[in-house]
C-alpha cells in the first residue's frame, strides 16, 4: 500500500500522516504495556549477558546493583538509545528487532514480562513527547503526589522541549521504580 500511495498524487499527505498515526499507536500500545504494576519483590542486580545490539561492536555484558550509577556515551548510532530500550523492555514492541542475549532485570526477562518488569523500571525515552497518552499535563502526570508545575493546565503540545522533559521525568520516577533508564535527559534542558 506505501509504494501504491508515494506514486499518487493526491495521496502524498497521506503518507506522513498514516506513518505517524501508525507511530502514534505503536508508542500508545508500548505506553500502556509499561503501566506500573504492584511491584513484585524480586533479584536485587541488573544483568545483560552477551546482549548484541545492531550498532555495538561487541556483545554487552554488565551487572549493576543497587546504588550503581551507570552512563552511557557513544557517538550517534552507536546503540545507546537500543540498549537502554532492550533493558527496559521495548526494542522489541518499537522497532521489531530481536536482540541475542540474554537480559534480567532483578529476575525478570523484560521483554517476556514487560507488565512486571516495568513496575520496576522508570524509563525516559530519548524523544518522550511520543509516549504521552494526555492532551493536557495534568492530565499525563502519573500521580497526584507529584508536585504541582507551573505549566500544569497547558496542553502538553504547547510545552517547550525541556517542560517535556521535565515532565516525562516525573513520570519515570513517580511510581519510584527500583532501576531508572534516562535516555538524553538533559538534551532539552537549560543548566
Amino acid at each position: 500500500i506505501r509504494d501504491r500511495l508515494r506514486g499518487e498524487k493526491k495521496s502524498r499527505i497521506l503518507i506522513p500522516l498514516l506513518e505517524t498515526a501508525i507511530e502514534r499507536a505503536i508508542m500508545v500500545g508500548i505506553r500502556f504495556a509499561t503501566q506500573p504494576r504492584k511491584q513484585v519483590q524480586t533479584k536485587q542486580t541488573v544483568k545483560l549477558s552477551a546482549v548484541c545490539i545492531p550498532g555495538l561492536a561487541e556483545p554487552v555484558t554488565l551487572e549493576l546493583t543497587p546504588g550503581d550509577v551507570m552512563v552511557i556515551s557513544g557517538p550517534t548510532g552507536a546503540g545507546k538509545t537500543t540498549l537502554l530500550e532492550t533493558i527496559a523492555g521495548v526494542t522489541q514492541l518499537r522497532t521489531g528487532r530481536q536482540v541475542s542475549g540474554e537480559v534480567s532485570v532483578f529476575g525478570l526477562n523484560p521483554i517476556e514480562d514487560l507488565p512486571a518488569a516495568s513496575s520496576l523500571i522508570g524509563y525516559l525515552p530519548q524523544q518522550p513527547r511520543t509516549w504521552f497518552l494526555g492532551e493536557t499535563v495534568s492530565q499525563e502526570l502519573a500521580s497526584p503526589a507529584l508536585p504541582r508545575v507551573d505549566f500544569q493546565d497547558q496542553p502538553i503540545a504547547s510545552l517547550s522541549e525541556g517542560q517535556v522533559v521535565k515532565l516525562a521525568i516525573s513520570n519515570a520516577v513517580a511510581h519510584n521504580p527500583k532501576l531508572i533508564l534516562l535516555d538524553e535527559p538533559f538534551a532539552a534542558l537549560d543548566q
